[in-house]
């Protein structure tokens, strides 16, 4: 449909440069009719008409050009909206809370609004959801975001453990970290979470999460990351392993090719954080180009460094991957 649109617009712009021409120049408005015509319909008894049968039949399908001229037009400016309304529709929809749910645990949750699935369309619509707390003695907040979709519970078991996991994690520790009397240092510890979808199918939700973890005295915030893949047609919680055939060694497929992509990078000082080691590759995320590879703050590289992603392409794992798998199918 979007070929057929700017064929229209392509002839549009021809017809338009022709008929401009000056009655001066009419033979040369001749010629380049004949041309345009000759190559846009291909028939060859175009090329074998005389001059005056030419012209003759060129003043007929101007005529006609300037009714098909409107009606394309037409036609594309509908084909055209119908495909911006089609790719508008299955933009991720990340909604701010705008209500609230205070439930019977050490946080409260804020909650949006009732959320929906568009009906028709690829991709689910993602509402966010937030644990949030503080205390005084010790001094400390909790603002931890994830995803959450209506009707699709397993995804949204797996999306809660993830903000409850972290959430709990840091009040266990916090419990361990003296107060500081430092003057120079903060004196109270927090927790933050959010997340950014990397994909949304029919097939696969994809999310990564972004943590910061502060603790009362430190120098500095713990970054890490945690990833949420969402098998939607078999309704569970993909494992790496899911992607590929039981009897090919992805790790090493895909530690190679990371290591091969970072070896020019001066920050890789870590060799031993990319081996094909299953712990070293539990941030990924799938995208529609292939693999999403994290590495937190340390693993592969010094805290300043940041975190490190590498994008390992289909292309690459195609031949490992599972064909009954998310992976062959995203």
């Amino acid at each position: 449909m979007v070929w057929l649109a700017q064929n229209d617009v392509n002839w549009s712009t021809q017809y338009q440069q022709g008929v401009s021409l000056t009655t001066n120049n009419i033979h040369l408005q001749w010629i380049v009719f004949e041309k345009l015509l000759v190559r846009n319909s291909g028939r060859k008894e175009l090329r074998d008409m005389s001059l005056k049968g030419l012209r003759f039949r060129i003043v007929t399908v101007i005529i006609l050009a300037g009714f098909s001229l409107s009606a394309c037009t037409l036609i594309s400016e509908k084909v055209l909206s119908t495909e911006t309304a089609r790719v508008t529709t299955t933009v991720i929809q990340e909604l701010q809370p705008t209500a609230t749910d205070v439930e019977q645990m050490a946080t409260m949750e804020l909650s949006t609004a009732e959320p929906t699935i568009q009906p028709g369309v690829a991709t689910a619509v993602i509402f966010q959801k937030t644990l949030k707390d503080e205390g005084e003695d010790p001094k400390y907040t909790v603002e931890v975001n994830y995803p959450f979709i209506d009707g699709m519970e397993g995804f949204n078991q797996a999306s809660r453990a993830i903000a409850e996991r972290i959430t709990a994690a840091f009040m266990e520790n916090l419990a361990t970290y003296p107060v500081t009397t430092d003057p120079n240092l903060m004196s109270y510890s927090s927790v933050s979470m959010d997340y950014t979808v990397l994909d949304n199918t029919p097939e696969v939700i994809s999310v990564y999460f972004q943590i910061s973890e502060y603790y009362s005295g430190a120098a500095h915030p713990l970054p890490f990351s945690s990833v949420l893949n969402y098998d939607v047609r078999n309704q569970k919680v993909l494992a790496l392993s899911d992607l590929f055939q039981s009897d090919k060694d992805y790790l090493n497929l895909i530690s190679a090719f990371v290591i091969n992509e970072l070896s020019g990078e001066e920050k890789f000082t870590f060799l031993e954080g990319a081996l094909p080691e299953a712990k070293n590759y539990q941030n990924w995320n799938l995208t529609p180009d292939g693999l999403h590879i994290t590495f937190d703050p340390y693993q592969i590289a010094p805290y300043a460094a940041g975190f490190i992603s590498v994008d390992v392409p289909t292309d690459v794992l195609i031949g490992f991957a599972n064909p009954d798998g998310v992976l062959a199918e995203n």
